[in-house]
């Protein structure tokens, strides 16, 4: 137990248990080794985690499949696709660990294994075996479960979102049109109609961001919008994609489509706070100390670590919109400074003051 929690929480102290653990003699189970890799994991130290899983999963002398639980040969590949390592390192380590294949693996987990060899191809600048993959991997699904489509809309992702333009890419950068995105993701999403596969906000921000090079990306981009939203429902909007598309309008100078999305994003975030505050927290009549006072269901930490990123980013957006709108005669700096000062932004330090008092009175 002690080892893991230490393997799910500190990894790096669970080197002081396993040595231990050898002094005293006791003997690794299958558990404790399973344990022991997926610690290495957790902390990092890839080439320890490889060599203790050949020592433990793979037949010595014997020429058979490895042995490996399928859970931990996930996390060894997800592992070994880090950014920070370089290809030829990827390219090692992933023929390491597809000696490590467990072809014996009862668990249907083909979604799963097949985002993390879309990875490497798409890391790699295979695009076009990475869509070929994709295609097998959708034509051979016929179970509908929500973790199969979350698989495939995040393989769908990686495939339809343009590649990095950093200056590590071996190869030279390019990217297709918008309209040949648009036509890859509308040919994989029908490619099985069984699924029944539907766009969620993400995916569509990864197809809208395909219009980096394009004119008039962001009256291309809301276009988009509407049509996605007409064909797949509002679930394909959410605060990412509208603040993407205010960002493509500010940089084209159509600052009307701008202050549109700036609007439509403020309307959803005073709707959003007051569903929340007509909900209220969550009661539990079945604890005895709670009576009849509400239970805060998340501390303020867990409130900034959640909704903070967002804030900042939309505090950002509205402060460029406003140097935007003033630059260019639209509106005067006195009325910037009062539209400011009455733009709703939930991470202001009064209001989380007034939430930390009221979860402390509770």
């Amino acid at each position: 137990m002690l080892l893991a929690h230490a393997a799910r929480v500190a990894p790096l102290y669970t080197r002081t248990i396993f040595s231990h653990m050898r002094k005293s003699g006791i003997t690794w189970s299958s558990t404790t080794q399973k344990l022991a890799v997926r610690a290495h994991i957790r902390a990092g130290e890839w080439e320890q985690a490889i060599k203790l899983a050949e020592q433990t999963w793979v037949p010595v002398g014997k020429l058979g499949p490895s042995t490996i639980p399928l859970d931990v040969f996930i996390e060894l590949m997800h592992l070994a696709l880090t950014p920070s390592h370089s290809r030829g390192d990827v390219a090692a380590m992933a023929e390491r660990c597809w000696r490590l294949f467990p072809s014996r693996a009862k668990t249907n987990a083909s979604p799963r294994l097949a985002y993390n060899v879309v990875r490497l191809l798409v890391n790699q600048g295979h695009t076009d075996q990475a869509i070929q993959l994709t295609k097998r991997l959708l034509k051979s699904l016929k179970d509908v479960t929500p973790s199969t489509n979350r698989y495939c809309r995040a393989i769908l992702g990686l495939v339809i979102r343009p590649p990095e333009r950093s200056a590590r890419r071996s190869r030279p950068y390019s990217a297709p049109s918008f309209k040949q995105s648009q036509a890859l993701f509308e040919s994989l999403l029908a490619y099985n109609p069984a699924l029944g596969l539907t766009p969620d906000a993400k995916l569509t921000r990864y197809l809208l961001e395909n219009l980096f090079r394009s004119r008039n990306r962001g009256s291309r981009a809301a276009h988009t919008l509407g049509e996605l939203r007409a064909k797949y429902g509002p679930g394909v909007e959410d605060s990412a994609v509208r603040r993407l598309i205010a960002r493509y309008a500010m940089q084209d100078g159509n600052i009307r489509l701008a202050k549109a999305m700036h609007e439509q994003e403020l309307l959803a975030r005073r709707k959003s706070s007051h569903t929340f505050a007509e909900a209220g927290p969550s009661r539990s009549k079945d604890a005895p100390w709670s009576g009849d006072e509400p239970i805060p269901i998340q501390s303020h930490l867990e409130y900034i670590r959640n909704i903070g990123t967002e804030n900042v980013k939309w505090t950002k957006l509205s402060r460029g919109l406003r140097r935007a709108e003033v630059g260019r005669g639209l509106i005067r700096a006195g009325e910037a400074r009062k539209r400011r000062s009455a733009t709703v932004r939930l991470n202001t330090r009064r209001k989380l003051l007034n939430r930390v008092r009221k979860m402390k009175k509770v």
